[in-house]
């Protein structure tokens, strides 16, 4: 029987795809959880997955490496095929591919525009990523720091 298979990114930011037999989904995430790369571990975080590519004690899975610390701890996990359905082809990889570049241009695009504004309060706002809303995402910032991506 074949099984869920996802796309995702590992902890140099490379996509890698990755089935459901090769990782553990430990439910929702806690701030004071312990996940671990190694045997990989999954989460729900809002109402997406993340897969932990670096070890983490209650890292946030959406937040992004920073430049004094440039840790990528999460990845998104993005569903390319489901369990029942057909090996998928080139097609079906590339737009899963596609979809995932998408929602980190456009998340990046909108967390530049609302930082170079000078911005110092705290923000909340959707980035719409593709014609549908297939990459919407919603970012927070407070004082000009990225806070949250949902």
């Amino acid at each position: 029987m074949s099984q869920d298979l996802y796309s995702c990114a590992d902890a140099n930011g490379l996509p890698k795809f990755i089935d459901e037999l090769n990782f553990e989904f430990t439910g929702t995430w806690s701030m004071y959880g312990t996940y671990y790369a190694d045997p990989a571990q999954a989460v729900v975080y809002g109402n997406s997955r993340y897969l932990c590519v670096t070890d983490n004690v209650g890292k946030i899975p959406t937040t992004l490496p920073k430049k004094f610390n440039p840790i990528r701890y999460w990845s998104s996990l993005v569903l390319v095929r489901a369990s029942g359905t057909a090996t998928p082809d080139a097609t079906d990889i590339a737009l899963a591919a596609y979809t995932l570049a998408q929602t980190g241009t456009v998340t990046a695009n909108a967390v530049t525009r609302t930082l170079s504004t000078g911005f110092a309060g705290t923000v909340t706002f959707w980035a719409s990523g593709t014609q549908g809303g297939a990459a919407d995402v919603q970012v927070t910032v407070i004082k000009g720091i990225v806070t949250n991506i949902v």
